[in-house]
């Protein structure tokens, strides 16, 4: 892929969201949405044909209504068309309950992009015993593994500091999810425990590594009848905000890599911004 089109694209609408921050921090001239702008120019990709949780579904307006309001573009892909080309230019994949099975090029071309520094949201089971094999699979190439049964989330996060909890959408003090599954202890390296079950084991995780990538082991939280309780919206738009690297501002010279990189890696462009 060419460096040229892409590359300029990406930098002119970096200038943008720059322009607009700077713009909104001279006057607060009118009163905007909380958090309008906060996601400008980051590209999410949604795999739809899943068994719940998807950007398409009609119990997910609200949760993607947040994601649009703060400036993203969303866009979807079938699991069944979904190749390395659809994660061209993308900043963030975000990937519900699947249906049909990941084929293994598809697993490795998620793996890749990750490892290249793509960002990734997954929000996946209830528990491990139903209908979690598709979407566990994706989670175990991660060194992420589910457990059995249903529990509740603690009162008070595992990692108050977070930027899960404590980011640009705001501080959660409350995670209300329907009951949810968990994850296995101990978790892979780079990994983070967000927040806890009440029998204390992880059920929100993040993964820092060359990329970034949040799992949920839970399908409910976000959708209508669940993201206004307690701080889950707050949690969710926290969640694609620290998959999509939203809140660093690079050096020129990193800067330029990460421009190089694209050139090299096509999909693994990553945008940070103020």
């Amino acid at each position: 892929m060419s460096i040229s089109l892409l590359a300029r694209n990406k930098v002119n609408r970096l200038l943008q969201g720059t322009l607009a921050a700077a713009t909104f921090s001279i006057a607060a001239l009118a009163p905007l949405q909380a958090n309008a702008g906060i996601l400008t120019g980051v590209d999410i990709l949604n795999i739809s044909g899943i068994v719940e949780s998807s950007l398409t579904y009609g119990n997910m307006t609200a949760a993607k209504a947040e994601l649009i309001g703060a400036g993203a573009t969303v866009t979807s892909v079938s699991i069944g068309s979904f190749s390395a080309a659809n994660l061209a230019g993308i900043e963030i994949l975000y990937v519900g309950l699947v249906n049909a099975r990941f084929t293994a090029a598809q697993v490795a071309v998620i793996n890749a992009y990750v490892a290249g520094g793509g960002g990734l949201v997954a929000v996946g089971t209830e528990h491990s015993s139903f209908s979690g094999p598709s979407w566990e699979q994706l989670a175990n190439s991660f060194g992420l593994f589910g457990l059995g049964g249903e529990r509740n989330a603690k009162a008070n996060a595992s990692a108050p500091a977070s930027p899960i909890v404590n980011g640009p959408f705001g501080i959660a003090t409350s995670y209300q999810p329907a009951l949810t599954g968990a994850f296995k202890t101990p978790l892979p390296a780079g990994a983070t425990s967000v927040w806890e079950g009440v029998d204390n084991n992880p059920i929100i995780v993040t993964l820092n590594v060359t990329g970034r990538a949040s799992f949920f082991a839970d399908t409910n939280f976000m959708e209508d009848g669940f993201i206004t309780n307690g701080n889950n919206a707050t949690i969710w738009g926290n969640a694609f905000a620290f998959s999509g690297n939203v809140g660093a501002v690079p050096e020129p010279e990193t800067y330029a890599m990460m421009l190089a990189g694209l050139g090299v890696i096509g999909f693994a462009a990553r945008r940070r911004r103020s």
